[in-house]
């Protein structure tokens, strides 16, 4: 049993016309793990990075302990205290769990990047930057001068 069902969560692509695609992490049904969700916020690059922190938590070796203060737990309740992770003073998750929640969410998001080729670089968040980083570039290409003369 992976790590995902065991905590009753889900992951897929979801896409939203005129908006794009990016992976989703929920809940099958109504369940206390829901908390979890949140993780879907991380960036990739963060996600590994927890991975690595808690590799070396688990392995008894120095780790920086403000590991979870990023970009994509801003804003969250998420306090790890050795041997678990505590979601919003309640949901606890023991580190070595967490660790393969995370690892899975990771190769889900390779898997599919794999197949897709899409950016690495994958959350919510970064999915909006890249869109309007688009639009930007579309409207510079239509109002840019042209180079042909006119006679």
């Amino acid at each position: 049993m992976t790590k995902r069902e065991q905590y009753n969560l889900i992951f897929y692509w979801n896409t939203i016309p005129g908006h794009g695609t990016w992976p989703t992490m929920s809940t099958n049904g109504n369940n206390e793990y829901a908390n979890l969700c949140i993780l879907q916020l991380l960036y990739y690059s963060e996600a590994e990075y927890f991975i690595d922190s808690i590799d070396l938590a688990l392995s008894g070796q120095l780790y920086d302990p403000d590991f979870l203060n990023t970009d994509g737990t801003e804003g969250q309740d998420i306090k790890f205290e050795e041997p678990n992770f505590i979601f919003d003073h309640y949901l606890t998750i023991h580190m070595s769990d967490m660790k393969e929640l995370l690892q899975e969410w990771v190769d889900f998001i390779k898997e599919e990047q794999q197949k897709k080729k899409r950016p690495a670089q994958y959350n919510l968040f970064s999915k909006f930057r890249v869109k309007i980083s688009l639009l930007t570039k579309t409207f510079i290409t239509i109002f840019a001068p042209s180079k042909t003369k006119t006679l």
